[in-house]
């Protein structure tokens, strides 16, 4: 297997430390990231994390197609329950996320503002994935 797909903060990421509480990492915080669609098309987005789900939003002057019609996101929201990983690429503040969607896997790449913003991101989700396996039961 391929050790390096495991690996959920790069080297590069390494410089960046962030100190999560159930607290802290479960606050509402938004960040300005670019989706790259399954055609390879990228696409501007708002991506909000909480304790619970990632929202995918199309910023407001993004939102409005050239003849007035409001666009929206075909998943406007996922679990945080739902992330099967996630993961800093080689390029500079890009990232992966790979969700559950029944039985099927289905990743999509990200690009952040920054290192720091693709970091904290990296971070917060993981952090919020643990935190989500270590409340579910064990039957």
């Amino acid at each position: 297997t391929d050790t390096n797909a495991s690996k959920s903060v790069s080297d590069e990421d390494a410089e960046y430390k962030f100190f999560w509480t159930e607290l802290t990492a479960s606050q509402f915080k938004e960040f300005l990231v670019t989706k790259i669609n399954k055609w390879g098309i990228k696409q501007e987005r708002l991506m909000g994390i909480d304790r619970d789900q990632i929202t995918n939003n199309i910023p407001t002057k993004a939102a409005t197609t050239f003849l007035g019609k409001q666009r929206t996101t075909t998943h406007a929201s996922r679990r945080i329950s739902q992330v099967h990983a996630i993961e800093a690429l080689p390029q500079p503040s890009s990232f992966r996320i790979v969700f559950r969607d029944g039985f099927d896997l289905v990743t999509t790449d990200f690009i952040a503002a920054s290192p720091l913003e693709r970091a904290e991101i990296v971070s917060k989700v993981s952090f919020l994935k643990q935190l989500h396996q270590n409340m579910t039961p064990t039957p």
